[in-house]
C-alpha cells in the first residue's frame, strides 16, 4: 500500500509540474515535501517489512532442535579446542552452528562441506537468515568461484577448497574457528584435513574445531582428538505414510518374482546372473547394471495426481544413481509433465551447471508440482523446501577407500 501511495504522489507531482514551475522556489520546495513524504513512506514500507521477515526467522530458528544448544556449544568451545557436534538430519546444526559462532565473537570462520552445492546453498540460506543477502559477510568458495569479501565472517568450502588453502598458510592463520560438516561420510579429503587439523591444533592454541557429524560411531572422531567432548543435538520426526507400488512382472522371473533389476528374484537364473557379474568383475572386468525402468516412477506421479488434490501443496524428490538413470527417468516424467500441465521435472547433479542446479530450490507456481530427480547429493547435503514425497529407487554409486589401511 505505501508503494502504491509513493507511485500516486510521483503521478500527481508529474501532472503538476508545470504549475510547480511557475510557482518559482515555494512550487521547488511543496516537491522536495513530496518526494521527502514518499521516501519516508517506503522507509517505513520497507522496515515494516524487515521486521515481519526477522519475526518469521526467530519463530522458524527456536523452533528447531539444535536452539537449546546454543549456550552449551559456545562455553564448550571456550574451553576446549576441539568438539564433536552430533546431530540428527534436519536438526539445524549447518545453518544454526555459524550463527551461533558469528554471535560468540568470532569472525573469521570456514566451513567445510563434501559438496559445491550444499556449500553454495548453506551460504544462501545463512545469508538470508543474518539478514545479509547483499552483503560480503556471509560468502562461500569453491572452483573457480568466490563470493568472498573484505567484510565475511563466514566462508562456506569445499573441502578440496581447505586443503589449497593449507598449501600457502600451514597453519590456517586466516581463521580463528574451522568447522568440518558431514565428517562422518569419511571422504579421502575428509580424513586427511582431520590428520592436519590435529597436527595443527597443537601449534594453535588459540584454534577452535568443531567436528559436525550424524550419530554415526561419533566416539570415534572424540577419541582421535584426545577425548574432546560430545554434544549430541536429538532430530525432528515427521509422521511417514508408505505407499507400496508394486513393480512390473519380471519377464525372466515366469512373472512370479518381485524384482526388476538385474540379478532380484528369478531362482537359479538371478543367482547364476550374479556369480557370472562376480566373475566379470574379478577378472577386471565391470560389472553390468540394467538400465532403469522410467515407468514405475510415472505411475508414481499419475497416483498422486488421482489421489492428492492439486491445491495441496507438495513437491516430489526422487534418490537415483547418476545421471543415466536421471536422464532416462527425465524423459519419461518430461512426456508425462507436458501432458498434464502439472508437474515440473528437475535434475540435481553435480555434473550440471550450478544456474541449472539452483533451479531446484525456486519455488513452482501455483497448481504445479516440482518432481526433483537427485543422486544422494540431496539426502543430506542440501534442504529442499516443500518436499512431501520421496520415492527411493534402491541403486546408488559410491567411491570407497579402505580407510583402515
Amino acid at each position: 500500500q505505501a508503494v502504491k501511495e509513493a507511485l500516486q504522489s510521483v503521478k500527481r507531482s508529474s501532472r503538476a509540474s508545470s504549475i510547480r514551475d511557475a510557482a518559482g522556489p515555494e512550487g521547488l520546495g511543496a516537491a522536495l515535501e513530496q518526494y521527502q513524504a514518499m521516501l519516508a513512506h517506503y522507509e517505513d514500507f520497507r522496515q515494516k517489512k524487515a521486521y515481519a521477515k526477522l519475526l518469521k526467522l526467530q519463530a522458524y530458528q527456536n523452533a528447531l532442535p539444535i536452539a537449546p544448544f546454543e549456550k552449551h556449544i559456545v562455553e564448550a568451545l571456550s574451553k576446549h579446542q576441539v568438539i564433536v557436534l552430533a546431530g540428527d538430519t534436519g536438526c539445524g546444526k549447518s545453518t544454526q552452528l555459524p550463527q551461533f559462532l558469528m554471535r560468540a565473537g568470532y569472525d573469521k570462520i570456514a566451513v567445510t562441506q563434501p559438496r559445491r552445492i550444499s556449500a553454495m546453498s548453506l551460504c544462501r540460506r545463512v545469508s538470508y537468515e543474518t539478514l545479509n543477502e547483499h552483503g560480503d559477510e556471509v560468502a562461500y568458495q569453491i572452483r573457480f568461484d568466490s563470493s568472498r569479501g573484505r567484510g565475511t565472517k563466514v566462508t562456506f568450502m569445499t573441502e578440496g577448497i581447505l586443503l589449497r588453502r593449507l598449501a600457502g598458510d600451514p597453519d590456517l592463520r586466516d581463521f580463528d574457528c574451522i568447522v568440518l560438516d558431514e565428517v562422518h561420510e569419511r571422504h579421502l579429503s575428509t580424513d586427511f584435513l582431520l590428520a592436519l587439523l590435529r597436527a595443527i591444533v597443537m601449534q594453535r592454541p588459540a584454534l577452535r574445531v568443531v567436528l559436525m557429524s550424524a550419530t554415526i560411531n561419533v566416539s570415534a572422531y572424540s577419541n582421535y582428538f584426545g577425548g574432546v567432548p560430545i554434544i549430541s543435538v536429538p532430530g525432528r520426526l515427521h509422521p511417514i505414510n508408505v505407499m507400496y507400488l508394486p513393480p512390473p512382472p519380471n519377464p525372466s522371473c515366469g512373472g512370479r518374482g518381485r524384482g526388476s533389476f538385474a540379478g532380484e528374484g528369478g531362482g537359479g537364473a538371478g543367482k547364476r546372473s550374479r556369480e557370472e557379474a562376480n566373475e566379470r568383475v574379478a577378472k577386471g572386468g565391470r560389472r553390468t547394471i540394467e538400465r532403469i525402468a522410467p515407468e514405475p516412477y510415472v505411475n508414481v506421479l499419475r497416483r498422486i495426481d488421482t489421489e492428492v488434490s492439486r491445491g495441496e501443496r507438495g513437491d516430489v524428490l526422487v534418490f537415483l544413481s547418476g545421471m543415466d538413470d536421471i536422464s532416462a527417468v527425465a524423459d519419461a516424467l518430461e512426456e508425462y509433465a507436458a501432458q498434464t500441465k502439472r508437474w515440473v521435472v528437475l535434475k540435481l547433479h553435480s555434473s550440471l551447471a550450478m544456474e541449472d542446479q539452483d533451479r531446484v530450490f525456486d519455488v513452482a507456481e501455483a497448481g504445479v508440482r516440482k518432481v526433483i530427480l537427485s543422486t544422494n547429493i540431496a539426502e543430506t547435503s542440501v534442504t529442499i523446501d516443500g518436499i512431501r514425497f520421496v520415492v527411493d529407487s534402491g541403486r546408488c554409486k559410491e567411491m570407497l577407500f579402505d580407510y583402515a589401511g
